[in-house]
């Protein structure tokens, strides 16, 4: 079935508009929530928790988070295994699970994350894709 492009302007990303057709859905879907304030922790930082679930028939050896919040951040930590990155209000965390691989259906805590704001800060979005997959 075809669905209309939707098309994103945000002038803090590098490239400034991205497109894409809906064509295609992610067998992944990701959350992240506020898990503590630089208030309730007594730390410059506010700490997000991840987790995701893989609704796919494959085995998958890698996820990315693309994370949007109401003001610009700035990445500073995070436990486990990955990166990650700020640009504005967008934060990009990917993890390499080629070590442990994510299997059909399964669901994921990835961990904490660790980024500077000013106060109240709010997640505006969350989108998960897949970086990796292979059948076994």
């Amino acid at each position: 079935m075809y669905q209309k492009p939707t098309i994103l302007v945000n002038s803090d990303l590098q490239e400034g508009v991205y497109a894409a057709s809906g064509a295609a859905a992610s067998c992944f879907s990701g959350s992240a929530v506020i898990d503590s304030t630089p208030q309730q922790n007594g730390s410059p930082y506010y700490e997000l928790w991840l987790t995701g679930t893989h609704s796919g028939d494959h085995y998958s050896n890698g996820c990315q988070y693309i994370i949007s919040f109401n003001q610009n951040v700035t990445f500073f930590d995070m436990d486990g295994e990955g990166t990650g990155s700020s640009n504005g209000s967008i934060l990009t965390v990917n993890y390499d699970t080629s070590a442990r691989a994510i299997k059909p259906s399964e669901n994921v805590g990835h961990g904490r994350v660790r980024v500077t704001a000013g106060d109240n800060l709010e997640i505006i979005g969350v989108q998960m894709i897949e970086t990796g997959a292979f059948n076994k």
